[in-house]
């Protein structure tokens, strides 16, 4: 059976964030409202990527046991023979049941706007004058993807000693950097740093996120309890020029 792996996290709390920035001068319920809906987009596009490709996964393993000459779920005709067999396998796949299950738990508690919250953003429209106004900025914003990110990345101290120990390309193949890199991936929405440019688009699978998107250690002083701030998300051609540049 093919395996896949699944990365969980945990939303960002209406307490947590008053608690960090009660002390700022914004508008603290509106600027949580503008979070929610961003880590909304965000987070439906990252689960559905990881659904998506999980499919992917059990179909292609479905049509090797078959011995079916096809890539994609969409070649597979609901007429053919094969198509109730797929569903059937997929009903009864445990990792796929479970990797559903576990994103509709996630969806759940996403920290939705009330009624009354969500009018308010339709009502202003989400007009940067209004953004302004109430403190909504990208300092905020970048404030709030580092609280949401050092709540979900953690180590213990005798990990991180073992993370410094081992070689880094060893690290780089570990469940802890894979968890960190599924991290920067759900709070840049796909999106790399310096081209700006969405990787997935809107297809159904996407592009492939595990070759096309690479997270860039901006120091290494916190490697093994890396925070927000010591990362970027890249695409790989510019990932690949950074480093070029840092040789220069």
């Amino acid at each position: 059976m093919a395996q896949f792996e699944w990365f969980e996290f945990t939303p960002l709390s209406k307490d947590d964030f008053i608690s960090h920035f009660q002390d700022s001068k914004i508008n603290i319920e509106y600027c949580y409202i503008r979070w929610c809906e961003l880590y909304k987009r965000c987070g439906m596009r990252f689960y559905r990527y990881q659904y998506n490709r999980h499919c992917l996964v059990e179909f292609r393993e479905f049509c090797y046991e078959n011995y079916i000459n096809i890539k994609y779920i969409e070649e597979l005709d609901e007429d053919e023979k094969y198509y109730q067999s797929w569903q059937k396998w997929k009903q009864n796949s445990s990792h796929l049941e479970k990797h559903f299950n576990g994103q509709q738990i996630l969806i759940k508690q996403l920290s939705y706007p009330t009624d009354k919250e969500g009018q308010l953003l339709q009502d202003v429209g989400i007009l940067l004058i209004e953004d302004i106004i109430q403190g909504w900025n990208g300092k905020i914003q970048t404030a709030a993807k580092g609280l949401w990110f050092n709540l979900n990345i953690n180590s213990t101290p005798e990990e991180q000693a073992y993370f410094k120990k081992i070689p880094y390309s060893n690290y780089l193949r570990s469940s802890h950097w894979r968890r960190v890199r599924s991290a920067m991936i759900l709070l840049e929405g796909a999106i790399c740093n310096e081209c700006l440019y969405h990787h997935g688009g809107e297809s159904y699978y996407g592009t492939d996120w595990d070759s096309e998107l690479q997270v860039h250690h901006l120091h290494y002083k916190n490697l093994g309890c890396e925070r927000y701030e010591d990362l970027q998300l890249l695409c790989k051609p510019h990932h690949k020029q950074v480093h070029l540049n840092l040789t220069k």
